[in-house]
């Protein structure tokens, strides 16, 4: 996406069956929290309702670090459902036992089995934002 209506295409098409909401990069979300629309407001807006307190086109607006989505200073995102577009099997069973470490010290050690897959990859988007780059 190069332009604010590329974003709002994305937003707009392909996701009708699904509820939507953006988690974004660090960097996606400076890039658009400096974009106003012709009538110089910004293009997100305040929500008591969203973690981050801001939404964008009436969704919800989640902030990850760069690294989780890309690399450094890469602007990007995901639209869509979260819960419909990835599978989370867990497995039933947490192991925790204390553990010697290398201090010699005992710990409490968790393990707890899961595993992540793409389930319904028509449910969300990933998007690169390069505007003004």
């Amino acid at each position: 996406a190069k332009t604010t209506d590329d974003l709002k295409t994305a937003y707009n098409k392909g996701l009708a069956n699904y509820q939507r909401q953006w988690i974004v990069t660090e960097s996606f979300y400076n890039a658009v929290d400096l974009l106003k629309d012709t009538n110089g407001r910004y293009l997100l807006q305040d929500s008591i309702a969203s973690a981050s307190g801001k939404s964008l086109f009436g969704s919800n607006v989640l902030i990850v670090a760069d690294d989780v989505l890309g690399i450094a200073s890469d602007a990007k995102a995901f639209v869509g459902d979260p819960k419909a577009f990835v599978l989370e099997a867990m497995r039933s069973d947490v192991a925790i036992e204390w553990d010697h470490n290398e201090n010699f010290e005992r710990i409490l050690a968790v393990a707890l089995r899961a595993d992540f897959k793409a389930a319904d990859t028509n449910a969300g988007k990933f998007i690169t934002f390069s505007a003004g780059k």
